[in-house]
């Protein structure tokens, strides 16, 4: 295979895969295992195998730094007590989403504020107040445009009902 026109596309994570298969042996003395897998544009790839090519395209990128700041975010948010290996997945997977140019991501405004604050200057934000906590915060028209009628608190990041604050008089202090 050749790696060197790979894009993120090429290996954007859609789902994981899972095969068991037979080492040796037959009936009681049958020795199995268990490959896993991601599926992508290229087809059902080796775990092991997809995360090389993703780091190499990373690093041929020259985005280790910026794969970093995910690693780094996912194990400072890590709520579900994922092992250093999982988290190491999960920011590849979130890495080859392009989760951190997604304004639709919940985390894009505190992600970028921390790591990339250039990119929050062409994004569209707006100013919202939700009624979970009354604390007005800043999130993207994107995330809004997709909304029911509740979003993710750019406070508290429970979902809850919002307004749009136009001017600062707007916000209501319980």
């Amino acid at each position: 295979m050749n790696t060197e026109n790979l894009s993120f596309d090429d290996l954007r994570f859609m789902y994981g895969t899972g095969r068991g298969y037979l080492i040796s042996g037959t009936g009681r003395n049958k020795i199995t295992g268990y490959r896993q897998g991601v599926m992508c544009k290229l087809g059902d790839l080796d775990q092991a195998e997809w995360i090389r090519l993703m780091q190499e395209l990373i690093e041929r990128a020259g985005e280790q730094m910026l794969y970093q700041q995910l690693l780094q975010w996912y194990t400072e948010h890590n709520y579900t007590r994922d092992t250093p290996a999982a988290l190491k997945m999960e920011a590849l997977q979130a890495h080859s989403h392009r989760l951190f140019d997604s304004e639709r991501w919940v985390f894009f405004v505190d992600f970028n504020k921390r790591f990339r604050p250039e990119v929050l200057k062409h994004a569209a934000l707006v100013l919202v107040q939700c009624e979970c906590c009354a604390a007005p915060g800043m999130t993207t028209q994107a995330l809004l445009n997709q909304s029911d009628g509740t979003t993710c608190c750019p406070v508290c990041k429970r979902w809850s009902p919002f307004h749009i604050v136009h001017d600062a008089k707007e916000v209501y202090v319980p």
